[in-house]
């Protein structure tokens, strides 16, 4: 494809070729998102480069030197968005570009990216690709679990994507268990007994790039392909059939058509995702303190450090932001948000659609949604509503805890609410205080001294309001009795239980006791 070529795609979103038009006819072999000011070390031949210029939008002596090291590279051009993070372009990259012939395509600012990168993965793919399935190929996925569930209702083919350790990347919603995997969450492993051998398999079988290199298991009843992009392994796509119509679909050539849908499809999707990311970054440093409410959201237990495949640019990080922009779009409480990691945890933090909203809520939708999602397994927490952003990165610390202190209390879900656990949150820190443990030994000492059923009387008594009346009914002994106790603990631990500063320490420390 050449740069001429791409205008004439992406013309119909107002793109113009402002600058080294001389170039027009530069062969484009790559599409690639850069947000770095280094690109020394990168391979960027023949690649038409998408950048905004986020990471150095204040040093234009920085804007030039990056292109200078494009035109050096022999990069194809550039394609870059005016009016987010700059709006003109410098006289002097001007200047440059004219004198190499270096084609340079601005976008406004209101066009997703994604957009313009679907029509130009396939274009790039069409000398190899021009027999796409029409049903397939007259839609524009912006993302790859949409065109699995495509494919499912069309030809109820299973269809998954796994890295090449066999972690879950991908699916349709909804699968059913097969022989291979019977657990559907993201990053979860396969769970067939000869899961290692197959594994090994897959990665040694092609060691360098094949176009739809795959392999047919009979027992697995399935195809894998092995996924490639600039000629390394990057992923395993999954074919599952049932029925013997879907088996000769698979035998047939022709669904390599939507092999390289899904391939394309994905392809366009992480460079957006890798855009979306860097703009996440941009708006958490330069947070403003608007009056909307927000809240934070933190997923728990997500490995997301390594990177996936053998591919630097698909990591879990971005995967993840593909899967929780899925949840998102279904929560109505939610009129925007951005993702952000923080100590190799995950957190989201959410401006929400009005003031009365209740983090209550947000919890009722999340876990309405949360089934039809990869996200099925992850346990999250949610803070306390707020506006002021001042104490950010201590909202989203204590967070963090939220889910730790729920478990602590016992609690069993995929979602805890910092507002409905209460001061047992507080409490529960409380429990790791020296101080507060060298006040609850000396207060409750004295009840080693004391009968086990003197103890329970206690207890019965504090959590029925001191009521000595309704302490015997419960307790099913007469008034008489539970008053001799009581009189007996006044005794032993020398206390007045008419005090209030007293009772209130009694259940303080009953309850910093566990008991």
């Amino acid at each position: 494809m050449m740069v001429h070529e791409v205008m004439q795609i992406i013309k119909k979103f107002e793109a113009e070729a402002r600058y080294g038009k001389k170039g027009l006819n530069k062969k484009v072999k790559y599409i690639e998102v850069m947000e770095i000011p280094h690109v020394d070390k990168w391979n960027v031949k023949e690649t038409l480069i998408l950048t905004s210029f986020y990471a150095i939008k204040d040093d234009e002596q920085a804007q030039i030197n990056i292109v200078k090291s494009f035109i050096e590279l022999k990069a194809s051009g550039l394609i870059i968005k005016l009016g987010r993070f700059i709006d003109e372009i410098p006289p002097s990259i001007v200047q440059l570009a004219e004198e190499h012939h270096f084609p340079i395509i601005t976008l406004p600012k209101d066009v997703p990216y994604i957009d313009i990168l679907t029509p130009l993965y396939a274009k790039l793919q069409q000398s190899t690709d021009d027999r796409l399935i029409e049903e397939i190929e007259g839609k524009s996925y912006k993302n790859v679990t949409t065109i699995l569930q495509d494919i499912y209702k069309s030809f109820g083919l299973v269809m998954y994507i796994e890295n090449m350790n066999g972690e879950l990347l991908y699916c349709a919603h909804k699968l059913k268990s097969d022989k291979w995997r019977n657990d559907f969450t993201l990053f979860s492993l396969p769970t067939y007994e000869q899961t290692e051998m197959y594994v090994q398999k897959f990665n040694t079988e092609f060691e360098t790039y094949e176009k739809h290199a795959c392999i047919y298991s009979e027992a697995l009843k399935r195809m894998v392909v092995t996924l490639f992009a600039k000629g390394k392994k990057y992923g395993l796509l999954h074919i599952v059939y049932e029925r013997n119509k879907q088996k000769e679909l698979l035998m047939d050539t022709e669904i390599f058509r939507l092999v390289d849908k899904i391939h394309i499809t994905m392809m366009a999707e992480i460079v957006s995702l890798q855009m979306q990311k860097g703009e996440f970054i941009e708006r958490w440093n330069y947070l403003e303190d608007e009056k909307d409410l927000k809240m934070v959201i933190h997923l728990d237990q997500l490995n997301i450090t390594e990177a996936i495949g053998y591919h630097t640019f698909l990591r879990k990080s971005l995967i993840l932001l593909s899967h929780i922009e899925n949840m998102m779009k279904h929560l109505t409480e939610v009129k925007d948000y951005i993702v952000m990691e923080r100590n190799e945890n995950v957190f989201v933090l959410v401006w929400i659609n009005h003031r009365e909203a209740t983090s209550i809520e947000l919890k009722h939708q999340w876990k309405k949604q949360q089934p039809r999602t990869l996200l099925e397994n992850v346990k999250i927490g949610i803070s306390y509503p707020f506006i002021d952003t001042t104490s950010i990165i201590e909202k989203v610390d204590n967070t963090a805890k939220v889910i730790e202190i729920g478990k602590d209390l016992g609690l069993n879900s995929t979602v805890y609410d910092q507002s409905e656990l209460g001061i047992s949150s507080i409490l529960l820190n409380l429990q790791k205080d020296p101080h507060v443990n060298d006040f609850v030994h000396y207060m409750m000492l004295p009840l080693q001294q004391m009968e086990a059923d003197l103890i329970e009387t206690l207890k019965v008594y504090l959590a029925e309001n001191c009521n000595a009346s309704r302490t015997a009914k419960v307790m099913y002994l007469n008034r008489r009795t539970i008053t001799y106790r009581l009189k007996r603990i006044r005794e032993i631990m020398n206390i007045d239980l008419n005090d209030a500063k007293t009772i209130f320490s009694l259940q303080f420390c009953f309850y910093m006791m566990n008991d």
